[in-house]
């Protein structure tokens, strides 16, 4: 089974889903983003204006075994109605 299966199992049994590696809840799911942020000066406002972020991330992990997986926080899955979503 792959963790996006186990995601739509776990949301229509309405239970916590487990990682399909250790076979464990997903209690915690970690990931370190980078970004990067510009301020660009706006001469009629006389203030900077915040632009759009851009940056890079690492994969997503499971905090109880260490298995990292892109899938943990699939934006086109059941992971969004599970509550895993930026």
């Amino acid at each position: 089974m792959t963790q996006l299966e186990e995601f739509h199992k776990a949301l229509q049994e309405k239970r916590q889903p487990v990682c399909v590696n250790c076979n464990k809840p997903l209690d915690t799911i970690t990931q370190y983003l980078m970004e990067w942020l510009s301020w660009t000066w706006d001469e009629k406002s006389k203030r900077y204006i915040k632009g759009e972020g851009s940056g890079d991330a690492e994969k997503p992990i499971h905090e109880g075994c260490g298995q990292d997986n892109w899938d943990l926080i699939d934006g086109s899955s059941d992971a969004i109605k599970l509550g895993l979503t930026y």
